[in-house]
């Protein structure tokens, strides 16, 4: 019996139906999403993404397998619905995790996949559960409801300065930054567009207020990407009301939500009015943002963004077929920050972590292999959309549509951002996708034997204590961080070397711990240990020029000089405004005589953008041994004038003049 329909047959040898009402797994996963976004731990270095990434992982993984528990239960033949998207995203995920096999820093792929995977198990448990109308509305509205939750705590932290909740760029709700809590907000949108419309009288005026909230905090946010997105949506929703106006009768709106959106209209134009502070520079503020764009697309070397991309396209064209690796795009960037044109925002202590273009990031991480995968899941997913479309079920139809416009969001969004590497977004772009496929009439069912349900409920549970151990690890590793760069700023060396221990223990893949703790290790003086360190950390990332400036410099303090050059010579290759590591060039050079070529290394090393007062003293004393005692007052002044209280450097400056005037005086006639 394979019957493709909308309401799949539940366990047993005659196959009933399921009752299409909620059930205990419905309203389990729509409160894991309506939690999630409220997740955080203030002591941990990122207090947001990862707890929200481990509650998602941890609790989605457990859900899969109490699903295929309960399908168990008969120990007879299941029925599980089935969609084209299933194998397009399984290969997808696949792909992911062949990714072990070729790139430079495994953990980056470990992590990037769990993570995708619980993603693809949502998508999956939303495709089994929510299949009828009744029960898609639970998830619809604990997405609302956390958009809103989130948008009204964004707009308290705008208008009010609230700052109960840590912020990194306000105002961010709960996310650290506002562009991620601007990226979850209009992706919750849809959600609640989908209920005003399909509830027809009841809640339109929560769900009218829901919207003009959400609108006001992306407006306060200023995100562009999330305007684009949402403008995406609109565009999306007003074809949809064209095309089916007359087909469906829901598109035909109530006096009751005529006056619910001119309701949230006028509130929403009210207070976007308002500023920081409750002050009244909203709209000023929305031309500036608007203006700012403009100069940046009339002048595309002033924005960041366009030497990424470039920069990216480099890469993925010299690991076009299989791309560098899930996650991997980091470890290989310092490379090609320079490749095509310059990153200006590129240094030592700031390096890119994502490219703000999902899309590019993509192709260079997975390579064509990824690109054809996914350009076949867009396909099937185009596809699905226009048969869940032609159904005659109006408000199957309605949500088929409006979760279209998640998913657009989503992919507007990735244009210029990188919302696959936060924990949130892939939970709703996987939600969005499997509500769309389950109302396609291609979503058949397949049966599944009682061995079969087993084994899957094994593996379910496995990936759950994967998923538990790892986040917990993760969690335990960001705690010790947090605790480690606190002790680090009060120079406290014998309690940073134990948290930093701890912080490995807990997490050894996570190779920059061991460049920190290498780090503490060095200003303590165990070199050793702090060479051991960042060779451990270099060896799970070759290119990482702050363990190879720092390794210089232990190489450096244990005498061994030639060393020193050596590694610091390959840091500036990869990075060649790296002042620290030019600075450790010039130190050796200086430490075997070779003043000349130390002279010249420190003055390169001071016209780079952060170079340290010390930098400029080292220079005063190559100029000093070499004998240009002008060049060599003119750098002790520079570092005095970098900071006026430094004695050491106060008296080498009057040790150099001191030494000019004796000068001057012995080459004085005798008698005049």
């Amino acid at each position: 019996m394979n019957q493709p329909q909308h309401t799949p047959p539940a366990a047993g040898a005659g196959l009933p139906q399921t009752p299409p009402g909620p059930d205990r797994l419905c309203r389990a996963l729509a409160l894991v999403m309506l939690v999630a976004p409220f997740v955080l731990l203030p002591g941990l270095s990122e207090f947001a993404d990862r707890p929200q990434a481990a509650w998602l992982q941890v609790t989605t993984f457990i859900l899969l397998t109490l699903f295929f528990l309960r399908a168990y239960r008969t120990k007879e033949e299941t029925a599980i619905r089935t969609s084209p998207l299933l194998l397009p995203l399984a290969a997808l995920l696949l792909w992911f995790f062949v990714g072990l096999s070729y790139a430079v820093n495994p953990y980056e792929v470990i992590k990037r996949f769990l993570h995708l995977l619980a993603a693809g198990a949502a998508f999956f448990l939303a495709l089994q559960l929510f299949f009828s109308p009744a029960r898609a509305k639970i998830l619809l509205w604990a997405l609302a409801l956390a958009g809103l939750g989130v948008a009204v705590i964004g707009m308290g932290q705008h208008l009010f300065r609230l700052s109960l909740i840590p912020q990194i760029v306000p105002p961010a709700a709960t996310f650290a930054n506002k562009n991620m809590a601007a990226h979850f907000v209009v992706l919750s949108m849809p959600a609640a567009m989908i209920l005003f419309l399909v509830e027809r009288t009841r809640f339109v005026y929560l769900l009218s207020i829901t919207l003009a909230l959400q609108t006001t905090f992306l407006v306060y946010a200023q995100t562009r990407a999330s305007w684009l997105a949402l403008v995406a949506q609109l565009t999306l929703i007003i074809l949809f009301f064209l095309l089916f106006h007359k087909s469906n009768r829901l598109l035909c709106l109530t006096k009751k939500q005529k006056k619910g959106i001119l309701l949230g209209l006028v509130m929403a134009a009210c207070l976007i009015g308002l500023g920081e502070g409750a002050s009244f520079s909203g709209y000023r503020n929305i031309v500036s943002r608007v203006a700012q764009s403009q100069s940046y697309v009339k002048e595309p070397g002033r924005e960041v963004r366009f030497a990424l991309w470039l920069n990216t396209l480099a890469m993925a064209r010299d690991h076009l077929v299989v791309g560098v690796g899930l996650g991997n795009f980091k470890n290989h960037y310092p490379r090609y920050h320079n490749a095509v044109l310059k990153d200006q925002s590129f240094s030592v202590a700031r390096q890119a972590a994502n490219t703000h273009n999902d899309l590019l990031q993509g192709l260079a991480e997975l390579g064509l292999v990824g690109l054809g995968l996914f350009s076949w899941l867009v396909l099937q997913t185009a596809a699905t959309a226009r048969l869940s479309l032609q159904g005659e079920n109006e408000e199957q139809q309605i949500i088929a549509a409006l979760a279209l416009t998640g998913l657009l969001a989503f992919l507007v969004i990735a244009l210029f951002s990188f919302p696959m590497a936060c924990s949130l977004p892939p939970f709703m772009a996987a939600l969005y996708l499997g509500l769309l496929a389950a109302r396609a009439p291609q979503a058949g069912n397949c049966r599944v034997s009682a061995a079969k349900i087993l084994a899957y409920s094994a593996l379910a549970a496995l990936l759950c204590l994967l998923a538990g151990l790892n986040s917990y690890n993760e969690l335990k590793a960001d705690h010790y961080l947090a605790r480690f760069i606190k002790l680090e700023s009060q120079q406290q060396w014998p309690a940073a070397i134990r948290m930093g221990q701890k912080m490995v223990r807990a997490q050894p893949l996570r190779h920059q711990l061991l460049t920190y703790l290498g780090r503490a290790y060095m200003q303590s003086g165990n070199l050793l240990q702090a060479e051991k360190a960042f060779k451990v950390s270099l060896k799970r990332d070759p290119l990482d020029i702050n363990a190879m400036t720092n390794l210089g410099a232990v190489y450096l303090r244990g005498g061994r000089y030639q060393k020193a050059q050596a590694i610091s010579e390959e840091a500036l290759a990869i990075f060649p405004a790296n002042w620290a590591a030019c600075s450790n060039i010039g130190s050796a050079l200086m430490q075997q005589g070779k003043y000349p070529e130390a002279k010249d290394c420190f003055a390169r090393a001071t016209g780079m953008k952060g170079a340290s007062k010390q930098v400029w003293f080292n220079l005063g004393t190559a100029c000093q041994k070499e004998g240009d005692l002008e060049g060599a007052v003119r750098a002790f002044t520079e570092a005095l004038a970098k900071d006026p209280g430094w004695q050491e450097a106060a008296g080498a400056l009057s040790e150099v003049k001191a030494q000019k005037k004796s000068l001057k005086e012995s080459f004085t006639p005798s008698g005049q």
